[in-house]
């Protein structure tokens, strides 16, 4: 999603630390800011919940494969979802309604994220017997999602921190191909913690920091990682 060549973003590190320090503050105070009232994120614990969740991340990643949106989306969207449900309780196993709200949270995410031109109408998405909605219960379960969550859809992800991080980090001098690598391996390692509602729960600057570092293991000095980790700024 992101534009940002970390050739650059490695250059401006070692020319400009103050401006580093700056970006990742003001990222920290958004993020207290935006995501301060979702901070204790607590889903029901019923088994059909937790599957139908898992179904919902699972529509949600397929269907933003299908249309080529960003990771930053798919986030977005099951970030919403989990919002949703910490707020909401669907009485009775209504499998139906937990489709719906995939569908509504995908697609305001992909309105708040993708261009125009990438954005599907509604009847676009995906949709499979016996889970066939029309337009209008889609477009008031967007309403209902947009009320429960304040209409507060600025959520920071994990991938607004992770240049940071990256140009943090990073041994320099690195060559071009081992940072694109990192880039890549720090990508699927937040991607992959997508289904997990606990790791859902950490905050965005906490699972782009160790995602980040777990990338980089093994090009990691002990005491170096040590004087940076103490170095970052509080948040």
């Amino acid at each position: 999603m992101f534009d940002t060549t970390f050739d650059t973003v490695v250059s401006q590190k070692e020319e400009d630390h103050d401006d580093d320090e700056g970006y990742i503050r003001v990222l920290l105070d958004r993020e207290t800011a935006i995501n301060g009232g979702f901070q204790k994120l607590e889903l029901s614990q019923e088994k059909w919940i937790q599957e139908a969740r898992s179904n919902a991340i699972h529509y949600i990643i397929k269907t933003g494969a299908v249309f080529g949106f960003g990771m930053q989306t798919v986030y977005l969207s099951i970030t919403y979802l989990d919002r949703f449900l910490s707020r909401r309780t669907i009485v009775g196993e209504k499998w139906w309604a937990m489709k719906v709200v995939g569908i509504a949270c995908v697609s305001i995410a992909a309105k708040m994220e993708e261009s125009n031109n990438k954005i599907p109408s509604l009847t676009e998405y995906p949709m499979e017997e016996p889970f066939i909605f029309q337009s209008s219960l889609i477009q008031r379960m967007e309403l209902l999602v947009l009320n429960t969550l304040d209409w507060k859809l600025h959520f920071t992800t994990p991938f607004d921190f992770t240049p940071y991080f990256l140009s943090y980090f990073t041994p320099t001098p690195s060559h071009p191909k081992i940072i694109c690598s990192t880039t890549t391996t720090v990508d699927i390692i937040i991607f992959n913690a997508l289904t997990d509602a606990k790791l859902m729960r950490h905050r965005a600057p906490v699972l782009a920091a160790a995602a980040t570092l777990l990338a980089l293991d093994g090009l990691l000095v002990k005491e170096d990682l040590e004087v940076k980790i103490n170095a970052l700024p509080s948040g």
